[in-house]
């Protein structure tokens, strides 16, 4: 198997056509309206939206979840390694999928896109300075898009337990992140890895 084949982003021009061509299908596949009922169409679609705020430069909050969206997609991965438009393949227990940077815009943006399960999932981390450039604030998004209508009890069930996951997963960013730029002294971060440890490991378990 060609050595190619083992990296995490994906450099082939071949490949990354045939990406493309696949990720611009699927979305418009997904975009493409299934139900003549709004109330069913719209249960195709989870959205989970958090708001944060953190005493730092924007510039400062902006490295730090671009070091923790690379390291998010594969352990190998740096911050200078992510561009707009390119292809990642993940680590972890879901390594054959491939995630799509899908926006990457210097103190201001980072959206990846990805697709799994017959669902189109989303995540986008605005950024936005006050004026002084010593508040920033943070807007988390998350959407997760099916190709049929969530109506069953089993089905709205694993779609709780997703969101929660993804609130619990930004809230971890959020700490990490307030450790590594100073807003959690350094007294406290074994208390807050403590904290950290108990949302990982309730979020394991939520079933």
């Amino acid at each position: 198997m060609a050595r190619e084949e083992y990296k995490s982003t994906i450099t082939d021009v071949k490949l990354i056509e045939e990406f493309n061509a696949e990720f611009e299908s699927l979305s418009k596949q997904f975009d493409k309206r299934i139900y003549g009922s709004v109330t069913e169409e719209r249960s195709r679609a989870s959205k989970l939206i958090i708001n944060q705020k953190l005493k730092k430069p924007v510039e400062e909050v902006f490295s730090q979840f671009l070091i923790d969206a690379a390291y998010s997609i594969h352990t190998s991965l740096k911050a200078e390694d992510l561009y707009e438009g390119g292809f990642y393949r993940t680590s972890g227990k879901s390594n054959k999928l491939i995630t799509k940077v899908s926006k990457l815009e210097l103190n201001k943006e980072i959206s990846i896109i990805w697709y799994a399960n017959n669902q189109q999932f989303i995540r986008s981390i605005k950024f936005y300075s006050n004026k002084k450039n010593t508040v920033t604030n943070i807007k988390f998004f998350n959407l997760a898009t099916g190709m049929t209508s969530v109506a069953g009890y089993l089905e709205r069930h694993l779609r709780t337990v997703y969101a929660k996951r993804q609130k619990v997963s930004f809230e971890v960013q959020i700490m990490r992140t307030q450790m590594a730029l100073g807003i959690i002294p350094k007294e406290k971060h074994e208390a807050t890895n403590k904290k950290i440890v108990r949302y990982l490991k309730y979020a394991e378990n939520l079933y």
